[in-house]
């Protein structure tokens, strides 16, 4: 079983190529880099902040940034994600747990070996999965084994009670498994997990288990409040709470897509997949409802499907075996009804976006479609009949084939960057200084790799400076995105935002063309703010938030000369200053690391040290020791007093709730000690 996962996933790392996944090259593998960077610096610790892409973002708060779940540390700490290995390594390792979890839960509920090897592999080789390894969704692939996990821990704290024995070692699984689940990077699977596990407790067992398991899931999760908490907190000032139009990539089940569980090539393939213009993927707004709607996992499990039906309506199933099929019909149902549009349309009445692509709950119905194939296999072996292992040998062998051919079109490998031109390219970047760079999502992956880009690609973001670079584009307010290549914006608003070069494949009439390599265009911007400036008291005007994003959005507004606060921060006295000879302020920005800004700022005149670095609770602000408050300059950037002299200032960021994260988990970690104690108290009663 375990052989046959890693020769459908397997991808030879041919010279000078990497196994493609779109989101993994755009997005988790530069902060892979990042986070390895930092990790084995001097520092050894992980940053709260990440100023690669938009004006900076926290980073620890953000679990898709760096899950804490131990295959995701294994693979970064073994494996550069820049390389050829560490992404196949990572998919290959996610599945073969998905297959092996899948094998010892139904093995723990009766089912024969070569029933659970079937489902394991049909589990870990499901189009939904597949399909993700070629869309790059790392995070996602990382959780998926977390439902067989959950499901056969808690089938063997049900059979251990049952016996008499013990059920000590198997809470302190459950606790510990539902923490790392958790802590991956997509939690909406893993809430989709601890939810069917809980479910199943009460289904399978009586109340008195089904507290004490239900209560070692909770501190379970209590105990990755560490990084859970930051992350809530994070949510509650992103863009999740704003109030946008419907993101295109918010993806129900579309009713024409249930063909798909039979003919998954019937609307058309992404470009990735296919190049033929016949093949394109139709229908559909966006290429969104491709991904997110993959849900092939082979014709037989449907035959499968049917004959457990005959099977139940002609025999006589025991009741415990009668349960076990009822509940894993009614979940797979569950997936498919809840993934439907009708369900998203009446969660819109809900305000605010928590799990996005209600189509993801097909998660559901992979697995239960899996369970069934391995139930078919059972029955067929139990009628000991001398044709049922032919039948059985010839299901499987269609199946292996049917499935694994569907898969293998989503195992695929892309070139890399040549040597040459990727050292030229970083010859420019390195020249961008402390500057920022704009770069579209067309060009290899190395540009983004140590340069701060003015874009995002993230599906949480600081609402401030999301609004911000909306009104700067002259983007409708309430647009609703996770991708904007800062390469798009006016050369205005590029050079506010101190961006120093643009890497594009499309052609700019406003701008001279530096240099091209590969078909990138390469544009120098003139004139670019510096990341840190100051701006006397008469350059500054205090306005309403509203009225700061129509200046934004006014094309003759000067961005460059005039700083805009909100008039909350208006001094209640008028600033005054000694009249003198004026002269130049002069202000010298430093980067010790990410979490970490000082300046040293001359002036004979009041007024604000403006960084382009994005507002955050996080940040706090010392000038010559003593702390100040921090403004948000243009409502998204960070901004503090100054008065005249020469002064030393500092920013710290440090994330916001990760303290009070690390004592819910001390004092999760303490009540699962009390737990374990007392069930293994009433145990050996």
């Amino acid at each position: 079983m375990l052989l046959g996962v890693v020769l459908v996933y397997l991808s030879p790392p041919y010279p000078n190529t990497v196994l493609m996944g779109q989101d993994f090259l755009l997005l988790h593998a530069r902060r892979m880099q990042f986070a390895r960077d930092a990790l084995f610096s001097s520092g050894y610790s992980l940053p709260g902040w990440y100023p690669r892409e938009l004006f900076g973002t926290p980073f620890w708060s953000n679990l898709q940034n760096f899950p804490f779940i131990p295959t995701r540390l294994l693979v970064l700490l073994t494996m550069d994600p820049l390389g050829p290995y560490a992404y196949g390594v990572a998919v290959t390792l996610s599945a073969v747990l998905a297959a092996l979890f899948t094998y010892l839960y139904l093995l723990k509920i009766g089912l024969t070996p070569t029933a659970c090897a079937a489902a394991g592999w049909t589990f870990a080789c499901s189009g939904f999965y597949a399909a993700r390894v070629a869309a790059g969704h790392l995070p996602l692939l990382e959780a998926y084994p977390a439902l067989p996990l959950l499901l056969w821990l808690v089938e063997s704290h049900i059979q251990q009670r049952r016996r008499g024995e013990s059920t000590r070692t198997w809470l302190i699984a459950i606790a510990l498994s539902s923490a790392c689940v958790m802590l991956a990077g997509h939690p909406q699977v893993a809430v989709y997990a601890l939810m069917t596990a809980g479910i199943y407790v009460l289904w399978r067992d009586r109340i008195e288990s089904v507290k004490v398991i239900w209560c070692g899931m909770i501190v379970g999760v209590g105990c990755s409040a560490f990084a859970l908490m930051p992350m809530g907190m994070l949510i509650a000032r992103s863009t999740r709470l704003l109030a946008l139009a419907a993101a295109a990539n918010d993806v129900a089940m579309p009713y024409g897509r249930l063909m798909a569980f039979f003919l998954p090539w019937r609307d058309g393939v992404p470009p990735l997949l296919d190049l033929n213009p016949a093949s394109a993927f139709r229908g559909y707004p966006n290429l969104a409802y491709f991904w997110d709607t993959v849900c092939y996992i082979g014709i037989v499990p449907w035959i499968a499907v049917l004959g457990l039906l005959l099977f139940f309506a002609r025999a006589k199933p025991d009741e415990d075996q009668r349960k076990m099929a009822t509940f894993f019909a009614l979940l797979g149902l569950t997936g498919i009804v809840l993934s439907l549009p009708i369900m998203q349309q009446a969660a819109a009445f809900i305000p605010g976006t928590i799990f996005r692509s209600p189509a993801r709950l097909l998660y559901l119905t992979q697995f239960a479609l899996a369970v069934a194939l391995g139930g078919a296999i059972q029955a067929i072996n139990a009628t000991q009949t001398a044709i049922a292992p032919v039948v059985v040998s010839l299901l499987l062998t269609l199946h292996v084939i049917d499935l694994g051919s569907h898969d293998r079109r989503f195992i695929q490998r892309g070139s890399r960057l040549p040597a040459a031109e990727s050292k030229e390219l970083g010859r420019i970047l390195t020249g961008v200084g402390d500057g920022r760079a704009a770069i579209d999502r067309t060009p290899p992956l190395l540009l983004k790799k140590t340069v701060d880009d003015v874009g995002f690609f993230d599906s949480i973001m600081l609402a401030r400076p999301y609004r911000m670079l909306l009104s700067l584009a002259g983007s409708p307010p309430e647009l609703n995105i996770q991708s904007f290549d800062g390469s798009n914006l006016p050369s205005r608003a590029l050079a506010a935002l101190g961006v120093q070069v643009i890497f594009t494949t499309t052609a700019r009439q406003d701008l001279s063309s530096y240099q091209t390599i590969l078909g990138i265009n390469i544009y120098k911007i003139p004139a670019p703010s510096p990341r840190a400036e100051f701006f006397s008291a008469d350059q500054v005007r205090y306005l309403p938030t509203k009225e700061i994003h129509q200046a934004l959005r006014d094309t003759n507004f000067p961005l460059s000369s005039n700083l805009l606060l909100a008039r909350e921060a208006m001094p209640s006295v008028a600033e005054t200053y000694q009249a003198g000879k004026d002269q130049s302020p002069k202000v010298e920005y430093r980067r010790p690391d990410s979490d970490r800004i000082e300046c040293t700022v001359e002036t004979n005149r009041p007024g604000y040290l403006r960084i382009i670095e994005s507002w955050d609770p996080g940040w706090s602000a010392t000038v010559d020791g003593i702390p100040t408050t921090i403004v948000p300059a243009f409502d998204a950037l960070l901004a503090v007093p100054i008065e005249p002299g020469r002064h030393e200032v500092r920013f710290v960021y440090r994330t916001p709730g990760a303290m009070a994260g690390r004592w819910i988990s001390v004092l999760s970690f303490a009540l699962l000690c009390g737990l374990v104690w007392s069930s293994g108290a009433r145990s050996h009663q």
